[in-house]
């Protein structure tokens, strides 16, 4: 490919000036006329008196699926990210002991705290004294007991003390495993 031309030969000058190795991706076109992304390594394994390698030993692998897979998993991620950020309504990524690893700016407001503030907090501890017991129970049970999600209206507790009702549906991500580092506190 035209335009990485100069960086391979940077790369080989490199090698030939300091005798160790380098490690580089490249784009080539087959015989079929397609482009095909290429890693390299090659490694000095004989070097001159003056430390100039005259003996190379190189690998280079056809990694253009992977390239592929890694630019679309990232187009998917970004996506993800965009709604979560975006959307009006309040989205917490949580653990499955019920622990809260991230919030959208939605549910921030909807509580009146900062995002950071959530970073942590077990969700049960966000509901009414008397529903946190059966909240723990639900999002504990969820990703074990085969069921695919839950869904319940329940009133949670902002740190002012006033009152939010919402409704609060838990679904558990593909394979996640019993993810519990620490018992959540009742």
């Amino acid at each position: 490919y035209r335009g990485e031309t100069g960086k391979i030969f940077g790369k080989w000058r490199q090698l030939v000036k300091q005798g160790a190795r380098y490690h580089t991706q490249y784009r080539i076109r087959d015989v079929s006329g397609q482009w095909r992304w290429i890693m390299a390594t090659i490694h000095a394994v004989i070097n001159d008196l003056d430390g100039r390698p005259s003996r190379v030993v190189g690998f280079h692998a056809d990694i253009t699926d992977a390239v592929g897979s890694d630019r679309e998993l990232a187009d998917i991620e970004e996506r993800l990210r965009v709604v979560f950020e975006g959307s009006g309504l309040g989205i917490a990524l949580c653990r499955t002991d019920g622990c809260i690893e991230s919030v959208n700016p939605a549910l921030a407001v909807m509580f009146g705290l900062n995002r950071e503030d959530f970073e942590g907090r077990w969700m049960h501890t966000l509901a009414e004294p008397e529903s946190q017991g059966e909240m723990m129970s639900a999002l504990v049970r969820l990703p074990r007991g085969g069921r695919r999600e839950t869904r319940a209206e329940r009133r949670f507790r902002r740190d002012d003390g006033r009152g939010v009702g919402l409704h609060s549906p838990a679904t558990p991500s593909r394979g996640v495993s019993d993810g519990r580092r620490d018992m959540p506190p009742r």
